[in-house]
């Protein structure tokens, strides 16, 4: 699935349920009544470059804007998510639930990298959470990195049990769990230029201002070869530009 525009639906704005070797890339999703863009039950599949964000008043409320989970059991010889990556996507106004929640005890992130993103809420709201339990249901993450995010807004990682974290940028203290080698915590310096509006906002929205802390403080990636653009550096960012 790549380069549609995807809006105002009454569901799922995109999803891919039960798959193997799913791409999703270069998509526009937002003000959708579900999760906008909604992975679960996937593995080895490759989320990146995609616009997701609510604009305030909308329609149909505002929902998450990323989440990954699984629902369905595993005991029916259905795949658990695992060997994914999620890397160099833009979310604005709506929360990146990466294993927020699950329907399959102990399922978690595995063996997934989410890098250099970029996740943009109004202070004091949500804006990134995993290993959270839901429905006395526990997220279990193992062997998964989270690096190279930019997360303006709060951060909840309960525990950093199975999860490697560096080089995030935090625009406010997040759970001291989620704390790494290489953080920066502060003002990201977006220029956040341009209409919020819906089908408005672009991705010149997130570009780095010329003093961002996120320039050149990234962690070198061999999984992550460009940014938002296709850019390459070798001295990376933090954030997807």
């Amino acid at each position: 699935r790549q380069r549609n525009t995807v809006y105002d639906c009454w569901g799922e704005g995109m999803s891919a349920w039960l798959s193997d070797q799913v791409t999703i890339q270069d998509n526009v999703i937002y003000n959708n009544w579900a999760e906008n863009l909604y992975v679960n039950n996937i593995t080895s599949s490759l989320i990146q470059r995609n616009l997701v964000y609510n604009t305030p008043n909308n329609y149909v409320g505002a929902r998450s804007g990323f989440a990954l989970a699984d629902e369905v059991t595993s005991t029916t010889n259905n795949p658990l998510s695992s060997y994914n990556r999620v890397i160099n996507n833009l979310v604005y106004n709506a929360q990146f639930c990466a294993f927020c929640w699950t329907n399959v005890p102990w399922s978690g992130l595995s063996h997934v990298l989410i890098a250099n993103n970029t996740i943009v809420n109004p202070a004091g709201t949500l804006s990134f959470q995993t290993g959270a339990q839901s429905n006395l249901v526990p997220v279990v993450n193992s062997f998964s990195t989270i690096v190279n995010n930019i997360v303006v807004g709060n951060g909840a990682v309960p525990s950093a049990a199975g999860l490697s974290l560096s080089n995030n940028l935090w625009s406010t203290k997040p759970s001291p769990a989620a704390l790494g080698a290489g953080d920066i915590i502060g003002d990201p310096k977006l220029t956040a230029s341009g209409s919020t509006a819906a089908g408005q906002l672009t991705a010149a929205y997130f570009t780095l201002q010329s003093t961002s802390p996120a320039i050149g403080t990234g962690l070198r990636l061999v999984q992550v070869t460009a940014d938002f653009t296709g850019a390459a550096s070798s001295l990376p960012d933090i954030g997807a530009y």
